[in-house]
């Protein structure tokens, strides 16, 4: 047991250094684009939990169409609503057109003792019903219930799509959210995993790719080399991120730059031959070709074009889209990415020989590559992916066409 309990001290202290400070009301200070709601819900041990919206107004305002929904799910031991993480994803998502959420739940440590299922002798529910509870829109007291069906409290318009945002045991929970409610359209994961190291964790396979709804091309996976609970080496992090991601994207899969297994976002795509007029860019972790239209110039100096937005779309990977059906295409852009240490300690003046931390999601420092938006794995980028994404529904596509 002594090293478990290290190992919760430092995820402990990890909290502490990463939330320096909190926000109380970052949607009341931006009071002319946000208007907050409040709301409860009942959990399977009829514990009262509570929820936060952040509805677009002003400038933001939904159109008559209405807005899709976004959901963030904090993680173990997390106090919900009251950090910077929060808030900052919650205003972030709103700036790009959803009505978005936090949620409180049973988020304790030993919680990983029920697993999945739950545990009847230690009278834990799992995660499975954590998320239903939550993401169930047929039962009439869910948080999405609420949100997006019923009339007195109803902010979004859910067939426009559900985006699903977690970390740690919030990430479990996020990830199953479609296996609940068929309007989850995408999910994005931070330091999600199949098999926590905490000597008392149950079963947590439910999150392997092949129990989850939730198409593969819709999910976006981001964890450290060495995350403190869901691998702790590389080779356990790349294992776990194989088998919950559905994309095994080592060398032998796709044709990446030598040795780089840790980006299976940006594949090679079909008919783009790496070599041969297709072009790695390092600086954006892209590829893209001159080929493309998206590339209306040629750079002057280097591979990269100098505007990187003009690569994001060029010579996309397009492979068919099982969640819309009906031949129905969409970019090729999920799977996992492996932040290595050298990577996320490039600013921060840390060591990175410890790798990315489990925490590594809460930190706001303004030279972070996490706030980078030209960084593969930064969250700009990556909140632009999932909002792209889970706009992709056969009643978003009807409306932006």
């Amino acid at each position: 047991m002594e090293s478990s309990t290290k190992s919760i001290t430092k995820l402990t202290l990890l909290s502490i250094f990463y939330f320096p400070f909190s926000h109380a009301g970052l949607c009341e200070e931006n009071s002319d684009i946000c208007r907050l709601h409040t709301g409860t819900y009942t959990d399977h041990d009829s514990n009262v939990m509570k929820w936060w919206a952040f509805e677009p107004i002003g400038d933001y305002a939904c159109p008559d169409e209405g807005c899709p929904l976004y959901v963030w799910v904090d993680g173990t031991e997390q106090e919900p609503y009251q950090t910077t993480p929060d808030q900052y994803y919650m205003l972030e998502m709103l700036k790009r057109g959803f009505v978005a959420a936090n949620v409180e739940y049973d988020a304790g440590t030993f919680d990983y003792s029920a697993g999945c299922f739950g545990n009847w002798w230690l009278d834990k529910r799992g995660f499975s019903d954590k998320s239903q509870e939550i993401f169930d829109g047929d039962v009439s007291d869910s948080v999405i219930s609420q949100l997006c069906d019923n009339h007195s409290t109803k902010l979004a318009n859910c067939d426009l799509g559900i985006a699903t945002h977690g970390w740690s045991q919030g990430a479990h929970i996020a990830a199953l959210a479609g296996n609940h409610e068929p309007r989850v359209s995408a999910t994005l994961l931070f330091r999600n995993g199949n098999d926590n190291s905490i000597p008392f964790s149950g079963d947590v396979s439910c999150t392997n790719a092949n129990r989850l709804s939730l198409p593969k091309e819709r999910r976006r996976s981001i964890v450290g080399e060495s995350d403190d609970f869901f691998g702790k080496n590389y080779g356990g992090v790349l294992k776990q991120q194989i088998e919950t991601s559905g994309y095994d994207c080592r060398r032998d899969k796709y044709a990446y730059r030598d040795g780089d297994h840790w980006n299976c976002f940006d594949k090679l795509p079909s008919g783009c031959h790496y070599g041969s007029g297709e072009q790695y860019c390092e600086d954006f972790g892209m590829f893209y070709t001159l080929a493309c239209q998206a590339c209306d110039e040629i750079p002057e100096e280097g591979p990269c074009p100098s505007k990187p937005w003009l690569i994001t779309n060029a010579c996309p990977n397009e492979v068919l889209d099982t969640y819309l059906g009906n031949g129905a295409t969409i970019e090729d852009t999920a799977g996992y990415y492996i932040i290595y240490g050298e990577e996320f300690c490039r600013y921060l003046g840390c060591n990175p020989n410890d790798g990315a931390p489990h925490g590594f999601f809460q930190n706001f420092h303004p030279y972070s590559d996490f706030m980078n938006p030209n960084i593969v794995w930064g969250l700009p980028q990556n909140l632009d992916w999932l909002a792209r994404i889970a706009r992709r529904t056969n009643a978003g596509l009807l409306i932006r066409s």
